[in-house]
Formats: structure tokens, C-alpha cells, sequence
């Protein structure tokens, strides 16, 4: 068995026992599920389960039990999620079907629940919100009601005033189910689907703007990010292998106070 001591930031371990003494969920961040764990020495280590294998992880973990944790990876810990010491958490892997010889499997059998997911999984795409041709300000659009700003967007003049990230300006994540993966060896490993040859490239931008009205905190889309950039994130690292996860790339930062003609949406997550 491996001790939670000898576990390594951005690395994987043996098969690990803890005794899982808390659960919570964060008010904002509401895909992550999280779990105070302790091994026989009473050290301790925070558990992740997060979209794709939250539900699972959910229904599997009884806080005060005792698990075994045989697949899952260390990666580094964001400002917002640390609680403990370490600068890592454990990601645990993803829902494994059992079967034996009496076990009867139906694809798509033809019951509701299954109509809904294949529905929502492959239904329409997601309508393009409406175009409020009339520039506002900031200030406009804060003294609006959540109803009034859904599903639309506002033009508004403003510029960068400041940049946030937590640790790192972009992620690297399975291109499959989308979660943070980290580097192993010349490959990428995540909990979920094992070794991947090849991550996708997401930015993680916050900023605040301004105009000349009021001032508003906002996530830049991935469209923006490759036009402050002129180049899509992956092709900006493998033209620029040295790029600094922790620290902003000047392409970026020159944008700082430029007034720009932004379209700004409020989503409904």
C-alpha cells in the first residue's frame, strides 16, 4: 500500500486506504464533490470527483467508511479549492462495469430516462443568444434583472483593466471528457481514460473591465483569447515551447487598457 507522505504533486501512486471523515461541495463551483481523507497514519489528503465522475464518486463514497484507491493521479491545487497543507489533491478514476456470464447488458433500451439523455446529449445545439444592436454601458447592464439579461448580447466600449488567474492562464485537459490531465513521461495521463498521447489546450482567463461608467468581472471566451492571441492556444505553445503556464504571455497583457468594442453575454450557469 502507498502512504498519502510518499504521494508526489503531478504524479500517481499505489494502491492507497484512506478513510474518507468529510464531504462538501463549493457555492459556486457546484461539478466539484469534495472528501477529507485520512490513511493509517493520520495524515491527510483532500479527494476530488468532478463532472464526469462526480454522480459515480458520490454514490460510491459514505463519509466515516473505509475505500481502497487504486486508480488516480496528484494534481497541483488551486487557490479556491486548498483547505489542507498539501499543494495536491487525489483525482479518482472513473466508473468501471463488472459483469459476469448471468449478467444481461441492453444498449439504449427503449425506456424515458434513456429518450432524455440521448436527447440531451445529442439534441440541438445551444441557440445563439440575440444581438442587442444598441451599444450600453456597464453600469446599464447592472441595474438590469437577470431575465432581462439571459440569452442576449450587449455591445459596451470598454478595455482591460485588470487580469486573475488562479496558478495557471490555461489548462491542459482530456480531449475526451474534458477534465484536467498532467504530464507522464512523454504522455499525458488522466483518471478517467488513462494515457492520452495528446492534450487539448483551454484557456482560463478572468478579467475585470471598465468603461467609463462602472466596472464588471468577467470570463473571456475562448473566441476572444485566440483574437488577443491571433492563433488558437495550441498552436501559440507549440510555436512557443516555452510558455510559462504561471505567468501571462505579454501578447497578453499588452491588451491591458485598450478600448475595445466587447460583446459581452451573461450565461445562465
Amino acid at each position: 500500500m502507498t502512504t498519502i507522505f510518499e504521494l508526489k504533486a503531478e504524479g500517481t501512486g499505489g494502491p492507497l486506504q484512506v478513510r474518507i471523515l468529510r464531504k462538501w461541495k463549493h457555492d459556486i463551483w457546484q461539478y466539484e464533490t469534495w472528501y477529507l481523507a485520512v490513511d493509517k497514519y493520520a495524515d491527510a489528503i483532500q479527494i476530488l470527483g468532478q463532472r464526469t465522475n462526480q454522480n459515480y464518486i458520490e454514490s460510491v463514497f459514505n463519509v466515516s467508511e473505509c475505500y481502497i484507491i487504486s486508480d488516480y493521479s496528484c494534481p497541483q491545487l488551486e487557490k479556491y479549492q486548498k483547505v489542507l497543507e498539501n499543494d495536491f489533491y487525489i483525482d479518482v478514476g472513473a466508473l468501471r462495469h463488472g459483469s459476469s456470464h448471468a449478467t444481461h447488458i441492453y444498449v439504449n433500451p427503449n425506456i424515458p430516462e434513456i429518450t432524455l439523455l440521448i436527447d440531451l446529449f445529442t439534441g440541438p445545439s445551444r441557440t445563439i443568444p440575440a444581438l442587442s444592436r444598441t451599444p450600453t454601458t456597464l453600469y446599464e447592464m447592472k441595474l438590469k434583472n437577470r431575465s432581462d439579461l439571459l440569452d442576449k448580447t450587449f455591445i459596451v466600449e470598454a478595455s482591460i483593466k485588470k487580469f486573475h488567474f488562479q496558478n495557471t492562464w490555461y489548462q491542459t485537459t482530456c480531449p475526451i471528457c474534458k477534465d484536467p490531465i498532467f504530464r507522464r513521461g512523454h504522455q499525458w495521463y488522466c483518471s478517467a481514460h488513462g494515457l492520452i498521447e495528446k492534450p487539448t489546450y483551454i484557456y482560463k482567463l478572468t478579467v475585470t473591465i471598465t468603461d467609463k461608467m462602472d466596472t464588471i468581472l468577467a470570463i473571456v471566451s475562448e473566441t476572444s483569447c485566440r483574437k488577443l492571441l491571433k492563433s488558437s492556444l495550441e498552436k501559440f505553445i507549440s510555436d512557443n515551447p516555452l510558455t510559462n503556464r504561471n505567468i501571462l504571455s505579454s501578447i497578453i497583457t499588452n491588451q491591458k487598457e485598450q478600448k475595445k468594442t466587447m460583446c459581452i453575454q451573461m450565461l445562465r450557469t
